[in-house]
């Protein structure tokens, strides 16, 4: 199924973020995200672009706690390799 465009650009938009603070050796966490994002937005001159970074940060505010917005307690990788942190699955043979 397609994406919109709107939503491809959220996408690019959170790569974006993400990659200043790979290349900058910052921490990758959501505090650092939600950071990097109100950089981009105070620079932002597309309005297209301006109006998704302030959609991205509004989700991303509604969806952690405040405490999680606080000390960064989720760690963006740990998302994207389903909580491994860089482990690899024991070979048990358990499912569950």
């Amino acid at each position: 199924m397609k994406r919109s465009h709107p939503e491809q650009l959220k996408d690019e938009l959170i790569g974006e973020a993400v990659l200043d603070l790979l290349r900058n050796k910052r921490p990758v966490n959501a505090k650092s995200l939600i950071h990097q994002l109100r950089v981009m937005q105070a620079s932002e001159k597309d309005s297209e672009r301006l109006s998704l970074i302030t959609k991205i940060l509004a989700d991303m505010n509604t969806a952690l706690s405040p405490r999680q917005q606080d000390e960064g307690e989720i760690r963006l990788r740990d998302r994207v390799d389903g909580g491994m942190n860089g482990r690899e699955p024991s070979n048990s043979g358990k499912l569950h």
